[in-house]
């Protein structure tokens, strides 16, 4: 994958996106992650790989502070009408490189977004740059590890999956050892294909 690529894939994707990806497990995993949450005021929020904006109508607090980017403007296009009465800040922006400066944010919050990127690692580091200290790091999409069997076909679906513009091999354990010393993983909920996919929120320590 490459972001030429999906950007192709994700401009055909965006007329119906929200039918397949924003129900089911899917939305059950942000149900998992937002309905215990209200967010308090001016709190900073980054949707990173914000899509269609499925997030943005459960995000529950007053005065938030929410910016929302992602690669396709055709999805940044929809992402526009599904506010919820909130009125975030829409920017065309990939999520490997971010243009924020450091700790800037509350909390950032990844849904199937790093299954998608080229370079999951420049994502992840990039999220934990612009996080503040104390700041959270919450994320759903679908991992693999080690202590996961096999799923039947799992590879030809891999191959499949890329064609698609995601990938179902990325391992979340590889990426998060990587800064266990700088996070700290406080809530973790399995949601669909014996825990492949995932809640995770993560705590960026001092």
């Amino acid at each position: 994958m490459n972001n030429h690529w999906n950007s192709m894939i994700y401009r055909a994707w965006s007329p119906v996106y929200d039918f397949f990806f924003n129900r089911g497990a899917f939305a059950k995993g942000r149900k998992i992650m937002f309905e215990k949450e209200t967010f308090s005021s001016g709190h900073s929020i980054l949707l990173n790989g914000a899509g269609t904006g499925a997030d943005l109508p459960y995000l529950k607090g007053t005065d938030l502070n929410v910016t929302a980017i992602d690669l396709s403007p055709s999805m940044l296009r929809k992402a526009e009408r599904n506010h919820n009465g909130y009125f975030p800040k829409f920017i065309v922006m990939d999520a490997q490189t971010l243009f924020f400066p450091d700790r800037s944010f509350d909390v950032v919050v990844a849904n199937l977004i790093l299954s998608v990127v080229p370079d999951p690692y420049q994502c992840f580091k990039e999220m934990v740059r612009v996080t503040k200290e104390n700041g959270e790091i919450w994320v759903f999409d679908k991992f693999t590890n080690e202590n996961h069997s096999p799923l039947c076909g799992e590879q030809i679906l891999s191959k499949a999956a890329t064609v698609l513009g995601t990938d179902i091999q990325v391992n979340f354990d590889d990426i998060y050892d990587m800064y266990k010393h700088r996070l700290k993983i406080v809530e973790e909920h399995p949601v669909w294909l014996k825990g492949r996919y995932r809640v995770i929120k993560m705590k960026k320590q001092l």
